[in-house]
């Protein structure tokens, strides 16, 4: 759906989406069956960046779970709301004297139904020395786009859905929601060129980090205290360079209307005078426009 606004200068249409997302298109994490106790869960999101009706971020999610039993291999995923590309994942083992850490690849598929990105990856329990491993910590970072929902001209609304429900996309794995780990936060940088018009819900924290404002949700909070398929943090933000010019666009579309109505009736009601002036003398235009010029 579009919406077009025009001026005497230029002419803009902004596209958004009426839909709210589903309960199928929230942040969620994955694992294998025998993987429990997510408890610790950071989701960041800054370098907000819009540009039309293009946006893009950078999330970073940072994780923690614990997997038991026997098996020597570990299954992981991930659902990101919209669109995302993977560019950075690592692995930590932590071992009983230690820690091991290495890179991961994760594979991706877009649903398009669901308007959500999935990723996966399997990879080995074992460290390097053999032990078998039951604690795992991911830091994952993505590049997020298509997320903001464009309310008008100059303000977007940034919507963070995060899933209580999952539709089972990966059968053999066991989802884990944000909301009910152990300690979830959630954290959002606006971009430098804007204002947050508003948060809903409210913030429960601030904080500044290198020199950077940071807006923080405690996000186990979000789905009670009734139980939810989704619940989402939203963030209104107004773009200052927007703001600007779209003041310019009603000045002078106020200026316009200001000195082209007024003008366009004088034109009119001199135009019902000339022909009035013509009637009177069909035959002689020059006469008809001397007559014209003495009546005024």
């Amino acid at each position: 759906m579009s919406l077009t606004i025009a001026s005497a200068l230029c002419r803009s249409t902004i596209w958004f989406d009426p839909r709210p997302p589903s309960g199928s298109e929230g942040f969620v994490i994955y694992a294998s069956d025998y993987a429990d106790n997510l408890h610790e869960v950071h989701l960041l999101v800054d370098k907000i960046q819009a540009v039309g009706e293009e946006s893009s971020a950078t999330v970073q999610l940072y994780w923690g779970i614990r997997a038991h039993g026997l098996n020597a291999t570990l299954v992981v995923g991930m659902r990101v709301p919209r669109d995302g590309e993977m560019q950075k994942a690592q692995a930590t083992m932590f071992l009983g004297n230690g820690s091991e850490t290495e890179n991961i690849r994760f594979n991706r598929s877009y649903v398009k139904p669901e308007n959500a990105t999935y990723f996966d990856t399997s990879m080995s329990r074992l460290s390097k020395k053999g032990f078998l491993c039951t604690e795992f910590h991911f830091e994952t970072r993505l590049l997020w786009r298509g997320f903001l929902y464009r309310k008008s001209f100059s303000r977007y609304s940034l919507i963070l859905p995060l899933s209580f429900s999952d539709t089972r996309h990966f059968p053999e794995l066991k989802p884990f929601y944000l909301g009910e780990a152990h300690r979830s936060i959630l954290s959002v940088q606006p971009p430098p060129d804007s204002n947050v018009v508003q948060t809903s819900p409210a913030a429960t924290q601030f904080t500044f980090a290198e020199g950077k404002l940071w807006y923080i949700w405690n996000a186990s909070l979000l789905g009670k205290p009734w139980p939810v398929s989704l619940a989402a943090v939203a963030v209104d933000l107004e773009m200052n360079s927007l703001v600007k010019r779209e003041q310019d666009m009603n000045y002078w579309t106020a200026l316009g209307f200001g000195v082209g109505v007024p003008l366009a009736i004088t034109s009119f009601v001199e135009f019902l005078r000339l022909r009035h002036a013509r009637e009177k003398n069909p035959h002689g235009s020059c006469s008809a426009l001397r007559l014209y010029l003495s009546a005024r």
